[in-house]
């Protein structure tokens, strides 16, 4: 069984918005968990930092309602989590 490192409570709301097919929810959900944990002190931090400021970046060139673009970054969130071990709650 995995160990996590940390429970993301917060994914719920994305979970939601992947749902609704909501890419500016989707890329404003997820730039928000990555914010929260770039804060923390933890090996991951400036990972999640990173990724929040490509996914700002995304935001401010208004590719919200590109899917394709939406599921990249999606992906790419994913797979930190999964590296930092964090649990992306149901």
């Amino acid at each position: 069984m995995a160990r996590w490192n940390k429970i993301c409570n917060e994914f719920k709301s994305v979970r939601e918005a992947i749902n609704n097919e909501d890419g500016a929810e989707i890329l404003n959900g997820i730039l928000a968990i990555c914010e929260k944990y770039a804060k923390q002190k933890w090996n991951f931090a400036e990972d999640f930092d990173d990724l929040a400021y490509e996914i700002q970046d995304a935001i401010d060139c208004d590719i919200t309602d590109d899917i394709e673009e939406v599921d990249y970054y999606l992906s790419e969130f994913y797979d930190l989590c999964d590296s930092a071990r964090v649990w992306l709650a149901l």
